[in-house]
């Protein structure tokens, strides 16, 4: 009896035994799940975006790549910016770096869209995202083509500069030049709306010259040498504040800064602003938000790795800036 007793107590013991260390397993094993799903959702790395503009000599894509770093920011991805200073081959190289990094998303402004073709491809193959900010590049290139629109930038910049023309002359037949840069194919559609948007709001209005300009230095010597070949011209609209600020500076120059003569730029620059401020002869800009473009493309970039469906084209809308909306800034 004794010795049915002692073993009957040796196995209640084992089993108290094997149920422990059954039950320490299973804890344990908890634990140590729990704390690998822990370190891998620590070790899980931020999102990585390339960034390549034209250059950051310009307010405008300085004011873009702000905006794309405040997003950036905000959801802790890295941002990782390229200046290829104008420089289309520099642009590409860069790109290549990108899909040599391992980036989750790229947003570009195409110097020269053709350029890029290849490596924009070459990156959507690799499953990179690609936004194109500004400058269209072909559907197959990008993910999403986010910009104001060429065309509608011009209109509305040749609108008000006919509106002008018509409260100032009346139906009389203004002269009218436009500065564009032509050079680059994807630039045209803003000129052609220049010239168009003038003659809608000012039918009897003359576009008697378009010259190519993408510089301060060339919208002073193009201007120059347009008061010389037409002294009646009266309006200039330009493509950007920098070519605008050269024509003013041509103007001024000319002694034409005065009540009757109208020049008009895009990109709602702080220099811009500022001469407009003082009531002279530049009397407009186009403010195409910049440094929302920025964070907006970077919104884009977290919609598309988060798998949204979006459309191709995503369009910001522009407003014109005129001297009561800036004229206290000049105090």
């Amino acid at each position: 009896m004794r010795k049915k007793m002692k073993k009957l107590v040796g196995v209640v013991l084992a089993a108290a035994l094997v149920l422990g260390m059954t039950g320490c397993s299973m804890d344990g094993g908890n634990a140590k799940s729990e704390d690998k799903k822990t370190e891998n959702r620590g070790e899980e790395k931020a999102k990585k975006i390339g960034l390549s503009l034209w250059a950051y000599d310009s307010q405008y894509w300085t004011e873009v790549r702000d905006g794309a770093q405040e997003k950036c920011d905000e959801l802790g991805y890295e941002l990782v910016i390229a200046d290829p200073n104008n420089v289309p081959s520099q642009q590409v190289s860069d790109i290549e770096n990108f899909i040599t990094m391992g980036v989750d998303a790229i947003i570009v402004a195409a110097i020269d869209p053709q350029s890029v073709s290849g490596v924009l491809k070459e990156a959507r193959e690799a499953g990179i995202k690609v936004v194109a900010q500004s400058i269209e590049v072909n559907e197959d290139e990008c993910d999403v083509y986010s910009s104001a629109d060429e065309y509608q930038m011009g209109e509305m910049t040749g609108e008000g500069a006919g509106k002008w023309i018509v409260e100032k002359f009346g139906d009389d037949a203004v002269e009218c030049a436009v500065l564009n840069y032509d050079s680059n194919p994807s630039c045209i559609p803003r000129g052609n709306g220049m010239e168009e948007g003038i003659t809608k709001a000012a039918p009897n209005a003359k576009v008697v010259a378009r010259q190519d300009a993408s510089t301060i230095s060339d919208g002073q010597s193009v201007t120059d040498s347009l008061l010389q070949a037409n002294p009646n011209l009266k309006v200039i609209v330009c493509q950007n504040d920098a070519i605008a600020l050269g024509a003013y500076s041509a103007v001024q120059a000319a002694g034409k800064d005065t009540d009757d003569f109208y020049i008009g730029g895009i990109d709602n620059t702080d220099e811009g602003r500022q001469a407009i401020a003082k009531g002279g002869a530049y009397r407009a800009t186009l403010d195409i938000i910049a440094r929302e473009n920025g964070y907006q493309d970077v919104e884009i970039c977290e919609k598309l790795l988060g798998g949204e469906e979006m459309d191709w084209r995503y369009v910001i809308e522009p407003k014109l800036v005129t001297y009561d909306d800036v004229k206290d800034e000049s105090k």
